[in-house]
């Protein structure tokens, strides 16, 4: 069986490099956020996590964004049966891979969405428990 290829177009590349730039974006947020901030005593503490906010604003907005990005094209993935799906710009020749199993892909997309909610809730508790004794000190 002769293997099917999907060309790269430019549309596909502009997209690829725009997720980048986007992902390093987001990453040099983070970082120029949360790393100026340093407790040195316990009245430091309240004013460390009123600026670890954003930081935990923007992860949550990332995985939300990211998980409907996993549920928008898996559903595209299943109801096709081919990966890319027709329409879907490729920044390089890809080959279509087609679908034999869609209950693992169902059951990763369901294990990847509960990881991520799993550490949205860790996150935002591991915050709330902090600044919470933070008021009662």
């Amino acid at each position: 069986m002769k293997e099917k290829y999907i060309e790269g177009t430019r549309e596909g590349k502009r997209a690829f490099v725009v997720f980048l730039i986007v992902i390093a974006a987001f990453v040099l947020l983070v970082y120029f956020l949360g790393s100026n901030s340093e407790a040195k005593d316990l009245g430091d503490l309240k004013a460390v996590l009123i600026n670890h906010l954003p930081v935990l604003l923007a992860n949550t907005v990332f995985y939300i964004v990211l998980g409907w990005l996993i549920v928008k094209y898996s559903l595209n993935y299943l109801k096709h049966g081919f990966w890319p799906p027709p329409g879907l710009p490729v920044p390089f020749r890809t080959r279509v891979s087609y679908l034999k199993h869609p209950a693992i892909v169902k059951l990763f997309v369901l294990m990847v969405l509960l990881l991520f909610l799993l550490n949205i809730a860790i996150n935002w508790y591991a915050w709330l428990s902090v600044y919470k004794q933070s008021q009662d000190i």
